[in-house]
């Protein structure tokens, strides 16, 4: 199962302030949080090891990790949300545990999720220093908000924050394991606009490397990272889309089609065509699928 399954049930939301002197000493909880340091300082202790939170640290706090958290003074602000992936029968049931792991009985201990990593589209560590906080924090304090006051739906306006949340992690982390992308992220963009832009003609790497001023084999390696495929791929299936509509919304010939789209034979349209589209030009015109 992959995360595009994700149906995420938000436990519980809150900004809230912690004055010194305060600590949560060898606890487990039983679903997922995200804990985050807008003001102060804490010390987070999991597995024997020790990190320190300042403000834009971002903790993940895993279904029976034992940890404990120290609250530096004077005080911290720490919104931080509670959930689960999925959501389960029992979720609505399940409380946010405050209690140390040696007071938990064995009734509460079955409550604990099941920790499933390899669930998350990239590997999230416990701590995450984020470069984009006004993106972050804008659905953060959406999902309190949104909690807080319970309007009708909330259940499930907090399942689509939720996975807003996800995505939005997912990207930074993967943004922070590749820096190059994420410094060119602007320039990939634009090529990508311009591709799309251009849906009736042939576009070569030598024309985007001069247009843009960069070496064909790393735009390449660029544009895969954030489109997730090669440029001139993308730019064949934006033709063929482009084609598609002309199929489907003008009386424009097959040969006409492929004209209007840049290829240079309708045999080479139909080939292209059939290997993208799974069906004939024709076909698609006939039963009218977009």
């Amino acid at each position: 199962m992959k995360a595009s399954y994700w149906s995420p049930y938000v436990r519980y939301a809150c900004d809230s302030y912690v004055h010194s002197p305060y600590a949560l000493t060898d606890r487990i909880i039983f679903d997922y949080e995200l804990l985050y340091v807008k003001e102060g300082e804490i010390a987070l202790t999991l597995g024997g090891d020790t990190f320190t939170g300042k403000p834009r640290d971002l903790f993940l706090l895993c279904p029976g990790e034992r940890h404990s958290i120290d609250f530096h003074p004077p005080y911290v602000r720490q919104p931080h949300v509670h959930f689960d992936l999925f959501y389960q029968e029992d979720s609505p049931e399940v409380p946010v545990n405050l209690k140390s792991f040696a007071k938990i009985t064995p009734v509460e201990r079955q409550m604990v999720r099941k920790h499933r990593p390899d669930l998350f589209p990239v590997p999230f560590p416990t701590v995450i220093h984020l470069r984009n906080t006004a993106a972050f924090e804008s659905i953060l304090f959406e999902i309190i908000t949104t909690f807080e006051q319970n309007p009708p739906y909330a259940e499930l306006e907090l399942k689509g924050l939720m996975l807003n949340l996800l995505v939005c992690l997912s990207r930074e982390i993967y943004w922070i394991n590749n820096p190059d992308w994420y410094k060119h992220v602007n320039l990939i963009t634009e090529i990508g606009q311009y591709l799309a832009a251009n849906t009736n003609r042939e576009i070569s790497l030598d024309e985007l490397a001069a247009q843009f001023n960069i070496n064909k084999y790393y735009l390449i390696r660029l544009f895969k990272g954030n489109y997730q495929e090669p440029p001139i791929h993308f730019h064949l299936k934006k033709r063929l889309e482009a084609a598609k509509q002309l199929l489907q919304f003008t009386n424009f010939s097959i040969t006409e089609v492929a004209e209007k789209t840049g290829f240079p034979s309708i045999h080479t349209f139909c080939r292209s065509f059939k290997r993208i589209e799974g069906m004939s030009p024709k076909q698609f015109r006939e039963h009218g699928y977009l």
